[in-house]
């Protein structure tokens, strides 16, 4: 399968999906001016790997990584809806999603709202401390 990568930004992180190397992360920050458009290729890709034989044969978990130093309300949102989508997707099709979680040792906001999305999706998060 193709993979996905879009390019950081000043406003916008680096997405890069490749499910040939195991690669699943969005890097940076988030507040692109269409926060929606801007994750619509994320969605349809995720929806394309899951029809995928990488999903139905091979893998049985997926890990994401999330690395944002900062991401507005409307990419939470966003955000909060991907992983409803996975989550909702996991019975379906025998995967598990999850998240790795990276916040940095003094930004607690980053922390919180990452527990506040694992609680919210129902999906597994690892929290990751990063230097």
């Amino acid at each position: 399968m193709e993979k996905l990568f879009i390019e950081k930004t000043e406003s916008s992180p680096e997405v890069l999906l490749d499910s040939d190397n195991d690669i699943f992360q969005i890097v940076g920050e988030s507040r692109p001016e269409n926060v929606r458009k801007f994750y619509e290729p994320v969605f349809a890709w995720f929806q394309l790997l899951l029809n995928k034989e990488y999903v139905l044969n091979n893998k049985k978990e997926i890990k994401i990584k999330i690395c944002l130093e900062y991401f507005n309300s409307t990419s939470a949102k966003v955000l909060y809806d991907l992983f409803l989508f996975l989550k909702q997707q996991e019975s379906s099709f025998n995967v598990s999603f999850s998240i790795i979680w990276h916040y940095e040792g003094e930004d607690e906001d980053m922390l919180d709202a990452g527990r506040e999305l694992e609680k919210l999706s129902n999906l597994k998060f690892e929290y990751i401390l990063s230097a």
